[in-house]
């Protein structure tokens, strides 16, 4: 990419993209929202798409600096990918906007949320599973220094066998945030420290 648009984007696939073994880098939107903005690296809009074996590095959004995801039809799926050094004013890796998600098997390092939330993985509706995953050293300024979780009452996240080690937010929770006291967060099986 040339630093100044969005590497990739998925807009309307109804039949399923699969992403394997591709490197995202260098992608740059300033916007917070999909379609236009959102996700430096990769935005996915009312797509269905699989992510593995893939790298996110360097890639910076005002929401979702490697990946924004909205809207989606069926579950997106992201698995043994990397997510290092991406840069959001919001959720510095991923935006999750109303998804279902699966994360498996992936590792986030030194991801910045660099105005508010979530160093890491920002979650705003939908239902979300994570498993056997990594968050290291991921930075927040406000609060989630690896994952924001505001799902709306009723939904269900989970998260399981991850390991949470030296992420940091200024503001409060420096591993987990879960923002809506109506959310169904479970953790379990999971190291954070």
């Amino acid at each position: 990419a040339d630093n100044t648009i969005i590497v990739m984007k998925l807009i309307d696939k109804t039949t399923e993209v699969v992403l394997d073994g591709l490197t995202f880098t260098g992608g740059n939107t300033k916007a917070l929202h999909q379609p236009d903005g959102g996700g430096g690296g990769l935005v996915v809009v009312r797509s269905r798409a699989t992510i593995r074996n893939c790298v996110f590095e360097r890639n910076a959004a005002g929401a979702g600096g490697a990946l924004g995801a909205e809207s989606n039809l069926g579950t997106l799926l992201i698995s043994n990918t990397v997510f290092h050094n991406n840069n959001a004013k919001w959720y510095g890796a991923i935006s999750m906007n109303y998804n279902n998600l699966v994360i498996e098997s992936c590792v986030f390092s030194e991801n910045n949320g660099t105005e508010s939330r979530a160093g890491a993985v920002g979650i705003a509706g939908g239902t979300a599973n994570i498993n056997n995953t990594i968050f290291y050293k991921n930075y927040a300024t406000g609060w989630g220094g690896a994952l924001w979780n505001e799902t709306a009452t009723g939904v269900h996240t989970e998260i399981s066998n991850c390991v949470f080690y030296g992420n940091i937010a200024d503001g409060r929770s420096r591993s987990i945030e879960n923002y809506n006291s109506g959310n169904d967060l479970v953790v379990k099986n999971s190291i954070i420290w």
